[in-house]
């Protein structure tokens, strides 16, 4: 998000240094670019940053300026300009030093095509599109380098499927000053595929534990690696039994009449280990029972790897180090048993700084400009535990928050969390202050699975409410027990390509808990991801909610209702505005539903493309929760992929609009809608 801020930014200095086509590196060393039509004179200048700091360093060297010209060449190559010439002069007028240089651009030279020779195993169009060959396809700017990278992947792939010693050789024809074109040349070979696995040297382990933890399988397919990987498993596989010492080898014999590999793992199983004395170095800020907390290493216990890496792991996720190593240390054979014994062991941590300030901003279609700042210190007097506080704002809101955080006492499994905030909140329907405090517990039962209890009180009033809904000037105190758990099953957060996301909660609020409303509300999603191929996908998504008074509260307050429209929503609407209004002003309810499907398919490089349909609805009574008026909206948008998740633009359609309802509605953010 923030670097699109910084995107723009550096955009308008590439105009203005356009403009001048003059930088001055220092007071007395300057740079003139000239020639220079498709890149800013400040966008070179810094392609070539180190080198041009290098020439200031060593007082205007020739050498390093013709350095700076030739990273410059090659930044025209990397974009399409394979006939780029950067030349030099070096000037010095009144004591100032003028670096030229001057730039011959040469043609823009596109890709005309790609010709597939040899490949007999799959359809060129097949292949191309496996291993997502972008710098290949017609009409994208040609890069020799990188279509031979292209090449290697077309290897990589081959050798993946069996053809463990295929080659694709990659080379280019210029058939128009404009126009190059592709020759990817395949020498695929023989197929081949595993025959046996046989395993030599076990005395006290099983062989088919040893076989049975290989990827590698009789029939699968045999790789250039795949020893390598069979003997990495194998040492694996034996350090979680204990044998830290083991010695393997791996060998293999192709049978090329029949086209089948046979592997023989050699094993020395070594001694048997358990832990010993545990000693931990390198900590000056963090207290030694923090970390001896997060290890997986009890003496006495049987020493494995997966007991040391998860160690690792675990001190890790504290944040607090920049290295983790568990190191061995003595072995101690037992006296009656040589094969067995105590292996001490040194936990060594790199620390680094506590102190964290985090910037980030974004864009949402309502909001607009947001940003924010956090400041956290990561371990609190030494224990690990995090305090945080930050302020964000948008053109709608402003929020201001405090946190402690704790990951230490209840073990690393189970966060706990005491938080405070105010906020103030411009809304379609209304606009709200809120004070809200609350208490938390999340447990990560596995690394797909996790739950949250909590209890929360908060204070808000809602104002400029729709006419007739209830007194504007009330203010509401509510408290609440809630519940919440987690099913993750994407292959990634951000960009997820398949799986699915299961959500559901479920929140208690009654007056004998300190508030003044009773209401149960409970509300469930679901999202499932299908790649389709090609780098197409399906996403899909419903989510639904119920909200029910009960006791002395016969209303729910708007602040506590279901609004429903929006850029993650129903896309044919603007944000909160489905559903039964008063005036201009959507009044909310106390049931909803909401459904979602999108197809994802990519246009170029990182711009995706999708076309969805979304539905929902906003019901007043929970008892008419369900299927009934639903709202539709079609249409289609952009992304264009970031590291930090996409940035959206989507154009939602109303095929049935009410009187007051849009027609079309464009929505502009950053990330996946669901």
């Amino acid at each position: 998000m923030i670097r699109c801020a910084f995107a723009a930014f550096a955009a308008w200095i590439a105009v203005v240094a356009t403009a001048t086509a003059q930088i001055h590196l220092t007071d007395d060393i300057r740079v003139h670019v000239t020639g220079n039509g498709h890149f800013s004179a400040a966008a070179l200048v810094a392609a070539a940053r180190d080198e041009l700091d290098a020439f200031v360093e060593s007082d205007a060297s020739p050498t390093d300026l013709d350095d700076a010209a030739d990273r410059i060449r090659r930044h025209y190559v990397a974009h399409g300009f394979p006939d780029a010439r950067v030349d030099t002069k070096l000037d010095t007028v009144d004591g100032i030093v003028h670096a030229q240089l001057v730039v011959l651009e040469g043609p823009a030279v596109e890709v005309a095509g790609t010709d597939i020779v040899g490949a007999t195993a799959w359809e060129p169009a097949t292949l191309l599109d496996a291993i997502e060959a972008y710098s290949l396809r017609p009409g994208t700017p040609f890069v020799l380098r990188d279509g031979r990278r292209e090449g290697h992947a077309i290897e990589v792939w081959y050798h993946q499927h069996g053809f463990r010693t295929a080659s694709a050789l990659v080379t280019a024809v210029r058939d128009a000053p404009t126009r190059a074109r592709f020759t990817v040349t395949i020498d695929a070979g023989d197929r081949y595929t595993v025959d046996a696995i046989v395993v030599t040297g076990c005395e006290r382990v099983d062989a088919d534990v040893i076989r049975g933890a290989l990827r590698a399988k009789p029939g699968s397919w045999t790789t250039p690696w795949l020893a390598d990987e069979i003997r990495s498993r194998t040492l694996d596989t034996l350090a979680n039994l204990g044998h830290v010492f083991a010695e393997v080898e791996v060998t293999v014999q192709h049978d090329r009449t029949v086209h089948r590999s046979t592997f023989t793992i050699a094993i020395v199983e070594g001694p048997r280990a358990r832990v010993g004395a545990v000693r931990i170095k390198g900590n000056t800020l963090t207290r030694t029972g923090v970390i001896a907390g997060r290890l997986s290493l009890a003496t006495g216990r049987p020493l494995t790897q997966d007991a040391i890496w998860r160690s690792e792991v675990r001190l890790y996720e504290l944040g607090l180090f920049e290295g983790v190593q568990v190191e061995r240390g003595t072995f101690h054979p037992d006296p009656d048993d040589p094969d067995n014994g105590a292996l001490d062991l040194t936990v060594a941590v790199e620390e680094t700084d506590p102190w964290r300030l985090e910037f980030y901003g974004g864009y949402g279609s309502y909001e607009r400009l947001r940003g924010g700042v956090t400041l956290r210190h990561l371990n609190i007097f030494g224990t690990g535990r995090v305090a945080e506080a930050g302020v964000n704002a948008s053109m709608r809101s402003r929020r201001i928050e405090g946190a402690l955080i704790d990951r230490i006492t209840f073990g690393h499994a189970v966060t706990a969390r005491l938080a405070a905030g105010g906020e103030r909140r411009e809304l379609p329907s209304y606009n709200l202050d809120e004070f809200e405090a609350s208490a938390e517990i999340q447990i990560e039962w596995t690394r797909r699975i996790d739950t949250q209890f909590g209890f929360d009180h908060r204070v808000s009033e809602a104002t400029d409410t729709p006419t007739g809904d209830f007194d504007p000037n009330e203010s509401i105190q509510i408290s609440a027990l809630r519940a919440a758990v987690t099913w993750d099953l994407r292959s990634d957060p951000i960009e997820p390509r398949w799986g699915a996301l299961f959500g559901a909660s479920y929140e208690f609020a009654h007056r004998a808990l300190g508030g003044e409303l009773d209401f149960h509300r409970a509300v469930g999603s679901a999202h499932y991801y299908l790649p389709l191929g090609g780098n197409w996908g399906a996403a899909v998504a419903a989510r639904g909610g119920v909200l029910i008074p009960f006791g002395e509260t016969t209303a729910i307050p708007i602040q506590e209702r279901f609004f429903n429209g929006g850029e993650s929503s129903v896309r044919s609407f603007k944000d909160f505005d489905l559903g039964p209004r008063i005036g201009t002003k959507a009044t909310g309810g106390e049931a909803f539903v909401t459904l979602n499907a999108e197809l994802r398919f990519p246009i170029y490089r990182a711009l995706v493309g999708a076309a969805f349909v979304d539905a929902g609805n906003i019901q007043p009574d929970h008892n008419d929760f369900g299927l009934r008026d639903l709202q539709y909206g079609v249409g289609g948008g952009l992304r264009l992929r970031t590291p930090v998740g996409p940035i959206r633009v989507d154009v939602g359609h109303n095929p049935d609009p009410g009187r007051d309802d849009d027609h079309w509605v464009v929505h502009v953010t950053v990330g996946y809608p669901f």
